[in-house]
């Protein structure tokens, strides 16, 4: 559209306004035949985003439709032409005549994804982009003709006869048996009563003096020794001094577990250095830097009512109140800071989360997953009678810039909170029947131990205010990225980080 050199053709401006750098294009109308805007939309639909295992035109670039619907062209045009979106608001008309007989709608070549463009190194879009250009599976083979009998499968029909003879012929042989030897063995093997009791007793008799033997066995042997232990002690007044010598001993040798230096790195504790999981690991922390330190934070709420809107029913996940408890808690969290040392110097300063935690966009903002931040972490937003629309709009699209009242649901860092992450407790993608909030911020992570001693210390700070904090409207589950290597001396190794 902005290099065609024949715009006049098909745009006409409908608002515009002088500013100190120039005349400046508000608003335009933007004519195009619907063969070429679904053209467009169509090459564009399959292409995917890495960062959300999703496709971008309906995770990203179709933030205009209504809930619960899917994308398609209408809502895709609607959100690219968005003012926010677009630095100018652009709305599409498609075909029906124009109201100036001098405008030509747009119909320019529209390439599908599995075609090459020669200006563009006439390769087309790959397979995971672009379904059309996968290749042709290879078809199944067909299933070879089953034999039937009776217009049954044939070979079931014969092993149902082969079973039912078998069947019979054991059925048979059991009652020939039974006849033939009921009346002998009625005859012969009956033992009378008299005789089975004294069996019985005979075999009562041999159990008991085995028992017998067995514990006077036992009692013997402890006899003997305890007794020669005795004898001793009563020969020699200065043998009683044997147990405390062993005791001693004992305490003396147990002195080594104060060198005692366990392993507490579960890296270094599940893998050698040798295999190809560690070394594959080195090779990219290397190469790429360790992966973050998560801190996450499950919240609950309890004792609060659920929430009507517009009919239907929403858990205490959607409560104002909750809400505002939970952005209370974030504000918390956010303003730990203390006295440490700037990594690779000796200067000693006031650390801030800013200062520790992942900003993708290089703008010392912290990446919060957190549903504060639909609202840009203000209370003032929750407060809005409307609340509730915009937080559905955003679970809807997470990534809109400006929803239909006029208000963004990408975070303050300047990327998405995407609702798998910042609710919990929920069925499939059914995101309103959440039971829970996740709050997660993430900090930057150091190869060398010696680089982590801030990111150590805030985790100490965090946990402290976590186990300290209360608040009546929700319940805590936390962990941070120290509990998974202090596990078993969590308390000792937070009194050295002091």
């Amino acid at each position: 559209m902005t290099c065609s050199p024949n715009q006049r053709d098909f745009i006409r401006v409908t608002e515009n306004k002088t500013t100190t750098e120039g005349n400046q294009v508000v608003a335009l109308d933007y004519y195009s035949t619907n063969h070429y805007l679904s053209g467009v939309y169509n090459s564009c639909m399959e292409v995917q985003m890495p960062s959300t295992s999703g496709k971008v035109v309906p995770t990203v670039m179709c933030s205009k439709k209504p809930n619960n619907e899917t994308c398609n062209v209408t809502y895709f045009l609607q959100t690219i032409g968005a003012k926010g979106t677009s630095p100018m608001a652009i709305n599409f008309l498609q075909d029906g005549a124009p109201a100036d007989s001098s405008i030509v709608p747009n119909n320019n070549t529209v390439y599908k994804c599995s075609q090459a463009v020669k200006n563009f190194q006439n390769i087309p879009c790959s397979c995971i982009d672009c379904t059309a250009d996968c290749p042709t599976p290879i078809p199944l083979p067909v299933d070879p003709t089953i034999w039937k009998l009776f217009g049954i499968d044939g070979m079931a029909v014969l092993m149902t006869v082969v079973y039912l003879l078998i069947f019979l012929a054991s059925v048979a042989s059991f009652v020939w048996y039974y006849r033939r030897f009921s009346q002998e063995e009625d005859g012969f093997l009956h033992t009378p009563p008299e005789q089975e009791e004294q069996q019985q007793q005979q075999t009562q008799n041999k159990v008991d003096r085995a028992r017998i033997a067995t514990e006077t066995a036992n009692e013997n042997f402890l006899g003997r020794l305890f007794g020669a232990y005795g004898a001793i002690c009563a020969r020699a007044p200065y043998s009683f001094l044997l147990p405390l010598i062993g005791l001693t001993l004992a305490i003396g040798l147990s002195t080594g577990v104060r060198f005692f230096d366990p392993i507490t790195d579960p890296i270094s504790l599940w893998s050698t250095p040798t295999s190809r999981a560690r070394v594959e690991k080195d090779y990219f922390d290397n190469n790429f830097g360790p992966f973050f330190r998560p801190e996450t934070i499950v919240i609950t709420p309890t004792y609060l009512e659920n929430v009507e809107h517009n009919g239907k029913a929403y858990g205490p996940v959607f409560n104002q109140t909750f809400l505002l408890a939970v952005l209370k808690l974030q504000s918390k969290i956010m303003s730990i800071s203390f006295n440490g040392t700037v990594a690779g110097s000796n200067d000693t300063r006031i650390i801030h989360t800013e200062d520790l935690c992942f900003s993708p966009m290089n703008n010392h903002i912290c990446m919060v997953q957190s549903a504060m931040g639909w609202f840009n972490n203000s209370a003032e937003w929750i407060n809005r009678t409307d609340y509730l629309d915009h937080m559905l709009n955003c679970i809807a699209n997470p990534t809109s810039f400006n929803d239909s009242l006029n208000l963004r649901c990408m975070a303050p860092y300047g990327g998405p909170v995407f609702p798998h992450i910042a609710l919990g407790d929920f069925d499939g993608k059914n995101y309103t029947e959440a039971k829970a909030l996740v709050f997660t911020v993430t900090l930057n992570n150091a190869i060398k131990e010696a680089d982590n001693a801030n990111a150590l210390r805030w985790e100490y700070e965090y946990l402290n205010l976590l186990k300290s904090y209360s608040d009546s409207s929700f319940s805590l589950a936390f962990y941070a990225e120290v509990c998974f290597r202090f596990v078993l001396f969590y308390f000792f190794t937070l009194s050295n980080i002091k």
